[in-house]
């Protein structure tokens, strides 16, 4: 017997169906936070998006015979095929548990359900993590949702999120609010959540942040948004504009400039997030005197 599974992401609900035998919430115990204790609380036909594991591999290879393309993801590489009413997604994996690791995905287009075709071998929790990711990904854009790579710093009830490429100092950064700055602490440390509503824009933890594993469901406005440069001196400054633009679109999911709809939606959105965000760039060594200087620059408060 199936079982349905009901979780608050990005505050949204999404309903995620497992075959007999298949506990989402062994594979997956970071969602276990984001989990609704209570499943009567929700309508069964009221969620906004749906994920169903499925047990038996049944797409095969000749079905990628649409506009074919390939994009890597850390330890992941998928084969994306878009045909007119779907895509659908090969996601190998390189693991401990198998280095042939495969999980396929299907998504009809205009339909707010995802369906995930697994392994009868054993389940990798790091592909069918990454697979939920990506399916959310491409189902809540249209809601206003997306993933931001980023480190969330909460201070004073609201959040800054340090954008960077792997390696320029985003989690170092939070490492020294954490740990110099009182009443500061970590929102997530890899893959939050944004969402814009008019003039509201907010930040929500999720359950991917990396090696971080801080899986917070909880949800803050934006302070300020601040693109991390490893440099030889510590300097902050606002950019705005195009500058702006290309301060934070990096940082959002690269595989989506694959898909012309999802795409525009994605830079609609940005436009938005930035009409009512502050955005910086700080240069900077891997030193306390940088927290400090971020946070005179939002808060006008001098180092103590």
């Amino acid at each position: 017997m199936e079982s349905l599974n009901y979780y608050t992401i990005g505050g949204k609900v999404i309903k995620i169906t497992t075959p007999s035998g298949k506990d989402v919430n062994h594979y997956l115990p970071q969602f276990g936070k984001f989990r609704i204790d209570n499943p009567n609380l929700v309508n069964n036909s009221i969620y906004d998006f749906e994920i169903i594991l499925n047990d038996n591999q049944v797409i095969k290879e000749q079905i990628f015979n649409g506009e074919v393309s390939e994009f890597e993801f850390t330890n992941m590489s998928c084969i994306v095929s878009c045909t007119k009413n779907k895509n659908i997604f090969k996601i190998s994996g390189q693991t401990e548990l198998d280095n042939s690791t495969v999980v396929y995905y299907e998504q009809n287009k205009n339909e707010q359900v995802g369906r995930v075709f697994l392994s009868r071998r054993s389940i990798d929790s790091t592909v069918l993590s990454y697979t939920i990711w990506l399916s959310l990904t491409l189902g809540l854009v249209s809601k206003g949702i997306i993933p931001i790579h980023s480190s969330v710093v909460i201070y004073k009830e609201e959040a800054i999120l340090f954008l960077g490429e792997s390696g320029t100092g985003k989690s170092t950064q939070k490492d020294l609010w954490l740990k110099n700055i009182e009443g500061s602490f970590c929102l997530n440390d890899d893959s939050p959540l944004l969402s814009v509503n008019n003039t509201c824009v907010k930040v929500w933890g999720s359950p991917w942040s990396g090696k971080g594993k801080v899986f917070l469901n909880e949800t803050y406005k934006i302070r300020a948004i601040v693109r991390v440069v490893r440099g030889n001196f510590n300097k902050i400054e606002k950019v705005v504009s195009a500058e702006a633009f290309g301060a934070v679109y990096p940082s959002l999911p690269p595989f989506l400039h694959q898909f012309e709809v999802e795409e525009d939606m994605v830079c609609e959105m940005l436009s938005n997030i930035l009409m009512h965000s502050q955005v910086y760039k700080l240069y900077c060594k891997p030193e306390r005197e940088s927290a400090f200087i971020t946070l005179n620059e939002l808060y006008d408060e001098n180092e103590s």
